[in-house]
């Protein structure tokens, strides 16, 4: 699987794309994407639909479901971005907390 984080925007996908043209997208754009791999693991997610600006609002119910179940969660979380649109409403983002599995 290839993705790239990108600081300050979270985990970009590149999944069924050119890595290498991605990477040089966001370099011309002026971002500096670092590479990283996710571990295998158990992970709680939500899928935000809606402007960027409200994704807080899911991560809240995300973070609420997991106290109601007694989810440990380790402090890594990633997100997983769709494809783009000129509608902000329409904007889907996979929002994903890891869980501690001890």
């Amino acid at each position: 699987m290839n993705e790239v984080f990108v600081a300050g925007r979270g985990l970009v996908s590149a999944l069924g794309a050119d890595l290498t043209q991605a990477l040089r997208a966001l370099r011309a754009g002026g971002v500096a994407p670092v590479e990283v791999d996710i571990a295998p693991g158990h992970a709680a997610h939500a899928v935000h639909v809606g402007p960027y600006a409200n994704m807080h609002r899911t991560y809240a119910v995300l973070h609420a479901w997991c106290s109601q179940r007694a989810l440990a969660l380790t402090g890594q979380s990633w997100e997983v971005y769709g494809d783009p649109t000129e509608d902000p409403s329409k904007l889907a983002t996979g929002l994903f907390l890891r869980v501690d599995e001890a």
